[in-house]
């Protein structure tokens, strides 16, 4: 406990705000989401996340290849999700029970939404991270709270959708991209930028759009920054 005292006093005001920020995103992202409203492509990705991790496990590679929708970071997310808990359902109680049954559907509800929100407030604190790093901590307070308290953002987290994870993972990407450029020398950021980017294309084919934007940065840095073709 006095270690956890002691990181407190360290941080600074807008570190503090933005753990308070952050707090209450997560509450209004976790809240009842077992029993949040469920769209209507929710009742087919249900059955396809099931099926996807059935055939992983069969080794069934050629039937992974489904509908597109929701996506392969998707059915992987949810799916293992989901897999989890009805694995230690069937410890609890001796059964697995079906996706819609009435009692337990709150349940499996919560365990393929869950690591979708878990994703979403991932983005949210490396956005204040590398905000905080770009400019200072007070803009990167403000710009949180401004991006992370939006209902439309917190809502679409709250549903089995693709959509608020691509956003996550298209933001990460994007981010990393201008810390690369900006603030460090190190590689390994343009590589986690290209990993978010390519588990955002396998969410949703949205994610494409990251390509002009790529090019547009750099067209951007090579003008202003002045550096050398090779460089890139």
């Amino acid at each position: 406990m006095s270690n956890f005292y002691n990181f407190l006093k360290r941080l600074s005001l807008y570190d503090k705000l933005f753990l308070l920020t952050f707090l209450l995103i997560a509450l209004f992202s976790y809240y009842r989401i077992g029993r949040a409203s469920i769209n209507n492509d929710a009742q087919f990705w249900y059955s396809r996340t099931q099926d996807f991790i059935s055939d992983v496990k069969g080794h069934r590679w050629e039937k992974t290849l489904q509908n597109p929708k929701p996506g392969i970071t998707i059915h992987w997310l949810s799916g293992l999700s989901l897999e989890t808990f009805l694995n230690l359902y069937y410890r609890r109680f001796g059964f697995r029970p079906s996706i819609w049954t009435y009692e337990t559907f709150h349940l499996t509800h919560f365990a393929v939404i869950a690591p979708l929100v878990a994703v979403s407030l991932t983005f949210v604190a490396i956005f204040y991270l590398v905000i905080s790093r770009l400019f200072n901590k007070k803009i990167a307070l403000y710009s949180t709270m401004l991006f992370g308290f939006q209902p439309f953002y917190i809502g679409l987290s709250r549903n089995f959708h693709a959509d608020s994870t691509v956003t996550a993972f298209m933001g990460i990407s994007a981010l990393f991209l201008l810390y690369f450029l900006k603030n460090s020398r190190s590689w390994k950021w343009l590589v986690f930028s290209g990993i978010s980017g390519g588990l955002a294309l396998l969410s949703k084919s949205s994610a494409i759009f990251l390509l002009p934007y790529l090019v547009l940065v750099l067209l951007v840095d090579f003008i202003y920054e002045r550096r050398t073709i090779l460089f890139y």
